[in-house]
Order: structure tokens, then C-alpha cells, then sequence
């Protein structure tokens, strides 16, 4: 494979970003929001972001310490008078973990932030995990919208990049 080829596959991510100044973001009556899960089943040959296993231990200190996290910059008076307009729940691989902790963050956010009615709420998810029982209650929580890790439909790339999942499977 062309190193050109490889670059086009593993640089999905964005390369640049639009300058903003501290102004516009304190003017701003609203607000998105990103929640990092960085646990995987197994770690991607092209994925650039914090990842860790999927282990008991790290999960139930991770969400602990999340669960802080989240009433400390709740507490602060930036965030007061901001609604929330989306929410971006990623990763890792957020629908590895049990839904019980994503249902869970998702309420201590709902409690604590102002959502505005129509926020877009994602989870990115992988193919793998998404077995009718899991679809159903995600359709039964405030999750409107699913990301679904299917990095090609051409089976060389998902070869290149270790996926399980073949184009006719999807």
C-alpha cells in the first residue's frame, strides 16, 4: 500500500481548527460538551486517542472519579447560565462499558447541567456492540443520536486496520 494511500485511511481526524477567541466563548449563551470513556475491548491500529482494557477496576474508579469531575465544573459559576446544546459521549469505545455507567453519567449531567430541549445527546459505539437489547435501551435513554465506528466499507482498509467486521457484514 502508497504511503498516500495509508495517509488518506488513518488521518480522519481534523488537521486544523478554526481560531476562536476567549470572548466569543464566554459570549456564547450556550454550550457542547464532550465526555471522554477511554475504554476498549482492544486498542485500534489507527485510533489516536487515550484508550485503556476494559477492566472492572478501572472502570468503577474511572466513572467514580468522572462522576467528581463532572460536580466540580458543575459547581463553577461559568456554567451557571449556559444551556446545553450537544453532548458527545466518545471515546475509546463508550458502548463498551456496561450501559449502567452511561446511563448513570447521563443523569448526574442532566441533573446538574441546563440541556436544552432538542440537545443532540451521541454516543459513539462499534458495530459489535449494538445487539438488539442495547439499541432498545438506548432508545430508552436520553441518547437521540448513535456514532457507529465503521471506519470503511472497502475490505482491504478494514483488513489494514485490524476491524472484524467485513463490508457484506455491515
Amino acid at each position: 500500500m502508497k504511503h498516500r494511500e495509508i495517509d488518506q485511511v488513518t488521518r480522519w481526524y481534523p488537521t486544523e481548527f478554526e481560531q476562536i477567541s476567549g470572548n466569543d466563548i464566554f459570549a456564547k449563551s450556550h454550550m457542547d460538551m464532550y465526555m471522554h470513556i477511554p475504554f476498549c475491548r482492544g486498542k485500534c491500529a489507527f485510533c489516536p486517542f487515550n484508550s485503556m482494557p476494559l477492566l472492572k477496576k478501572n472502570l468503577d474508579e474511572y466513572f467514580e472519579n468522572l462522576s467528581k469531575e463532572i460536580s466540580m465544573y458543575a459547581a463553577e459559576p461559568f456554567f451557571k447560565y449556559k444551556s446545553v446544546r450537544s453532548l458527545w459521549i466518545g471515546g475509546g469505545t463508550p458502548s463498551a462499558v456496561p450501559f449502567e455507567k452511561i446511563e448513570e453519567m447521563l443523569k448526574i449531567l442532566m441533573d446538574k447541567f441546563n440541556f436544552e430541549q432538542s440537545a443532540e445527546i451521541t454516543l459513539e459505539t462499534n458495530i459489535h456492540d449494538l445487539t438488539e437489547d442495547y439499541i432498545k435501551r438506548v432508545a430508552d435513554s436520553p441518547i437521540n443520536r448513535l456514532s457507529i465506528g465503521i471506519q470503511s466499507f472497502t475490505e482491504k482498509y478494514l483488513r489494514m486496520m485490524g476491524r472484524s467486521y467485513s463490508p457484506e457484514w455491515i
